[in-house]
């Protein structure tokens, strides 16, 4: 818990200047949330030196010489650093990704508790920038963990894509790779870990035996795997199946029960009645759902999201909301089992 409450303590730090944070802090009377024992620990100090959390003891068990910067927190809390799982920081680097407007964006994270995010997707060459001068405190930044995409041919006609491998050509360059099953997948890996990737994303347009490959060499590397949860041609168990760690977007679990999902989703092509009534029916992702304990998958549910599109979507909007409702309540519903590992709240 400690190292959860040393990344959080850096919005505390936002305020102090550098010469103020090599001296001794306590802060003194706060309310310590411990995440792991689900209490609150109430009326305690917590001492810190150059910058690092040294100690935490009951408030007033102890004095503290005259030089001690002391901060009374009565009536606040601490807790361990949130983390946003799913960001995009660098889609269009030049234009609503510029550099003024991302560095506000991370600023607002960290002063609102978030100590670190998983970005999902982007122009790999702004990221690394922005990560290099967050870790080194250049600018107030949650830490920054980056991915590159990894997708089938057709995904880098998409053009969003075009604004992220600016100057380059989408699907050829090391952050957008496009693959298919004669791939040099070792390749692929090493070139990921030289532009400071944490991990892949599979993003669309790959086969299950595809992802297979990438999740193998991908560890082969050290580099994490993570996706959407329908990839198209491959389903959500396919994706779990062939070994990604992490799968994004609740609502696409859907992709396991109506077989022409990708119509739906990409070309808007209208669903009957009985599918629409299938993909909210709870046993449709108990299979799913325990292989993903199996295989100690995590999910990441974006719900927000949908909810904020369900409107502008049309009535695909709405379902793509609905569904991922289901799958919520699959995940916080007492009757389920196995989910406590990754519940699907964000």
């Amino acid at each position: 818990m400690k190292s959860g409450i040393n990344t959080l303590l850096a919005s505390i730090a936002l305020g102090l200047s550098s010469s103020v944070m090599a001296q001794t802090i306590a802060l003194q009377n706060v309310n310590l949330i411990d995440v792991e024992a689900l209490s609150v620990n109430k009326a305690q100090t917590i001492i810190i030196e150059d910058d690092k959390i040294k100690q935490i003891v009951p408030a007033n068990s102890r004095r503290f010489a005259d030089d001690v910067i002391k901060i009374d927190l009565a009536g606040k809390y601490v807790i361990p650093g949130l983390i946003d799982t799913h960001v995009h920081h660098a889609t269009s680097p030049d234009d609503s990704d510029n550099d003024e407007i991302t560095r506000i964006r991370l600023r607002q994270l960290l002063q609102g508790g978030v100590t670190s995010v998983r970005d999902m997707g982007g122009d790999t060459r702004a990221l690394s920038s922005l990560k290099r001068r967050a870790d080194n405190d250049i600018i107030q930044s949650p830490d920054i963990y980056y991915s590159v995409i990894i997708g089938g041919k057709a995904f880098f006609y998409d053009p969003r894509t075009v604004a992220s491998a600016k100057g380059e050509i989408p699907g050829a360059v090391d952050w957008m790779r496009a693959v298919d099953e004669h791939s040099d997948f070792d390749a692929i890996m090493l070139r990921s870990k030289g532009l400071g990737a944490t991990g892949i994303k599979i993003y669309a347009n790959v086969p299950g035996s595809v992802v297979a490959k990438l999740s193998q060499a991908a560890k082969k590397h050290d580099l994490k795997v993570w996706s959407h949860a329908f990839i198209g041609p491959a389903t959500p168990l396919e994706a779990v199946n062939g070994g990604v760690e992490t799968i994004s977007h609740a609502a696409d679990f859907a992709a396991q029960v109506i077989e022409n999902f990708y119509d739906m989703r990409r070309k808007n092509v209208a669903l009957t009645e009985q599918q629409k009534s299938d993909a909210k029916q709870l046993e449709a992702y108990q299979t799913l759902i325990k292989q993903m304990k199996n295989k100690g998958t995590i999910l990441d549910s974006t719900l927000t999201v949908f909810d904020k599109t369900k409107t502008s979507r049309g009535e695909k909007g709405l379902l793509l909301n609905e569904w991922g409702g289901v799958v919520y309540t699959i995940g916080s519903s007492s009757r389920c089992n196995y989910c406590c590992r990754y519940r699907c709240d964000q």
